[in-house]
């Protein structure tokens, strides 16, 4: 699975994340005019996509490969050139934009925690899968750098007054000094399955 986070809503980095089995990497990152058009960017995630084709084929799976796109400002158009370039044949992944800022369309699993957004709720599932358990650590293992860290653990969470669950935002974080978490919510990309367009509301769904 990748996920991509394409320098949007105020983002400083346009970054690629991945994900086979339980463990999660960093695939790509770059920041200023190389990430302007969306045909540059979607040739990066092109390139990711083949690579993580190699690696499906090498652990003998049919699963196509997932990408799930921010699909805020550029990250929509870069979604469209992907798909359209796989129905040209030149990947057979599945394409996914997922517009953060939208409701998530499903209950939660956990009625004390009620993601407001579906950026909140990548974020409380990312959080519930890095939770060490009783026997053991979390569901995931991370292979990233210290700044992926930091921004995993930057965000504060609050609630709103509908009494929903809310994530800090980019701006709050810029606010106080600290990065876009770009690189973060590209690993959180990897892991979050948005509900299926079905109208009808389902419990969220973490994939590990």
């Amino acid at each position: 699975r990748l996920g991509v986070d394409v320098a949007a809503d105020g983002g400083d980095e346009f970054v690629v994340a991945r994900m086979v089995g339980d463990l999660a990497t960093i695939r790509h990152f770059s920041s200023g005019l190389a990430n302007i058009h969306p045909m540059d960017v979607a040739g990066v995630v092109l390139r990711e996509i083949r690579q993580a084709e190699l690696v499906r084929a090498g652990l003998g799976t049919a699963a196509p490969v997932r990408v799930k796109i921010d699909a805020i400002g550029v990250g929509w158009g870069v979604a469209g050139i992907l798909s359209a370039w796989g129905s040209e044949g030149l990947h057979d992944a599945d394409i996914v934009p997922v517009m953060v800022s939208e409701s998530t369309d499903r209950e939660p699993d956990i009625a004390t925690l009620r993601p407001h957004r579906k950026r909140d709720e990548m974020w409380l599932a990312m959080r519930a899968l890095l939770q060490p358990g009783s026997d053991g650590p979390g569901s995931l293992r991370l292979r990233v750098d210290t700044r992926t860290l930091a921004q995993l653990r930057a965000p504060t969470i609050g609630t709103a007054s509908t009494g929903h669950t809310k994530v800090e935002s980019k701006k709050s974080l810029k606010d106080r000094g600290l990065s876009s978490p770009d690189r973060a919510e590209a690993l959180l990309m990897c892991a979050y399955e948005p509900a299926p367009p079905t109208g009808r509301k389902k419990k969220a769904r973490l994939s590990a």
